[in-house]
């Protein structure tokens, strides 16, 4: 699904790093937080470059990389 939406919308559509979190939390949730922060890290580039850091999703993004530090 992620690559379609890329492939269709451009890697910097902002509908690719919203994609990006809901993968990297069923990866967390999967017990695979070194997967969850990858796709994290990959999408929070993103989402801060075309959204903006404030952006909920760039937020949403951070909180996951930080709790998956813990």
């Amino acid at each position: 699904l992620l690559a379609d939406e890329r492939r269709i919308f451009g890697p910097d559509h902002e509908r690719v790093p919203e994609l990006q979190l809901q993968l990297a939390l069923l990866q967390r949730a999967a017990g695979r937080p070194t997967k969850a922060s990858a796709s994290a890290r990959e999408a929070l580039a993103v989402a801060e470059r075309i959204l903006n850091p404030h952006h909920p999703t760039s937020v949403a993004l951070r909180e996951l990389l930080e709790e998956n530090e813990e």
